[in-house]
């Protein structure tokens, strides 16, 4: 990709990006996914939810801690998974999103730094960030072996496994 180009549209110019979203889902460039995006994308959004959700006396003072972590994981937890059963994620990432759940559970139960998230995790029913991605990768993979020959995800497989898509490849 020449670096020197630059595009313009109705006269105003275009400027250069090191990802792009379509559907939430950040992009590099070349077309592969940018799951480091991803996730600072996701622990934005469920911050920002939870935030609102406090705000609506979804927090210790307000409703029960049983309905308010069936709030959590209806309504935040779904922005932190989002766009992760399509990713190869690091251990790293993992633990960052984790650290990120465990952020808003605190703030669900008041609890502090020192109390264990444990406890926290037992009493909403939740299993850890990576058994989930585990889980929504499974599905995926399901939903993809049991997909019709017509549609574009089994039209596009081909190029996806020879391609330079590694990261697809050692998801199927």
């Amino acid at each position: 990709m020449n670096d020197d180009l630059s595009y313009e549209l109705y006269g105003q110019t275009l400027f250069k990006q090191h990802y792009f979203s379509y559907l939430g889902v950040p992009f590099e460039p070349d077309g592969s996914l940018n799951p480091q995006e991803l996730i600072e994308h996701n622990i934005r959004k469920a911050f920002a939810m939870i935030n609102i959700l406090a705000s609506v006396r979804v927090n210790p003072n307000g409703f029960d801690r049983l309905l308010s972590t069936r709030f959590y994981a209806q309504i935040v937890l779904a922005r932190l998974e989002y766009g992760l059963a399509i990713n190869r994620l690091t251990a790293s990432q993992i633990k960052t999103l984790e650290d990120a759940e465990n952020e808003c559970l605190r703030r669900i139960y008041g609890a502090s730094k020192r109390d264990s998230i444990k406890v926290m995790r037992h009493l909403s029913h939740l299993s850890t960030m990576k058994e989930r991605i585990n889980i929504l990768q499974a599905q995926f993979l399901f939903r993809y072996f049991t997909l019709p020959e017509d549609t574009l995800l089994t039209k596009l497989m081909p190029h996806i496994q020879h391609g330079r898509y590694q990261q697809w490849c050692k998801l199927l």
